[in-house]
């Protein structure tokens, strides 16, 4: 039986908006950004400059700030610094994150019928303040976030260190990421995992409550979750 439910955050639970850089910047911008391609989105440029770099991982960790990897990829770059700080704190910004609120509803649901709601997610530490406080008024159980753990998905002990932590077993809990290679290790500890699709969320909302719940009784006289409110 599940008595754990565990949410990977980004992509699962919010995304960042998406915009293209020549409709967010202004001409004068783009043409001191001194990129190769002035088409990309916001997204693209992200995983270009900051997730797909060799500098992700220490920054995650909280071994490296806002500041440092903003030296560390304008100098390999050869970017300009005023116009990478600009799109690099967009991600800060309140409106530039969308809440799956369906997600919210399921998170509300499971705590009214006495599941343990965790969060465990990579994340960095500026990120992590702007979310913390969003969060703040959602109950979860506790949420862990890399760059205060310095441990990292996929690695194996990032989920045992999460599951001691929280007195939870594996057998009885499930992870969910829209990752896949997040989920093999928390497989390999007997866990059960899901693969969210951020592009299908109704569906993947769906299929989650048939696994989660199953065929369990609802309790009787039980009332409908309160809505959760996201703080921005």
């Amino acid at each position: 039986m599940i008595k754990n439910v565990i949410f990977d955050l980004d992509g699962v639970l919010r995304i960042v908006k998406d915009d293209y850089l020549k409709d967010i910047l202004s001409k004068d911008m783009l043409l001191k950004l001194r990129l190769e391609d002035l088409g990309l989105s916001l997204k693209q440029f992200y995983k270009k400059y900051i997730t797909g770099s060799e500098f992700i991982d220490e920054f995650d960790k909280g071994n490296l700030s806002d500041e440092n990897i903003s030296d560390l990829v304008c100098e390999k770059f050869n970017l300009n610094r005023e116009v990478f700080d600009f799109l690099f704190n967009l991600r800060l910004r309140d409106d530039s994150n969308i809440y799956f609120m369906e997600c919210f509803e399921l998170i509300s649901q499971l705590k009214e019928n006495g599941f343990n709601v965790f969060v465990l997610s990579n994340m960095n530490t500026a990120m992590a303040e702007v979310l913390n406080r969003h969060l703040e008024n959602v109950p979860f159980d506790d949420i862990l976030f890399s760059c205060y753990t310095k441990r990292l998905k996929p690695e194996t002990q990032t989920y045992v260190d999460a599951l001691k932590k929280w007195n939870a077993d594996a057998k009885e809990s499930i992870f969910i990421d829209d990752n896949e290679k997040n989920l093999f290790p928390f497989e390999q500890l007997g866990g059960k995992t899901f693969l969210f699709d951020r592009f299908n969320i109704e569906k993947s909302v769906k299929n989650l409550k048939t696994i989660i719940f199953g065929r369990r009784r609802k309790q009787k006289n039980s009332s409908e979750p309160d809505p959760i409110s996201i703080e921005k």
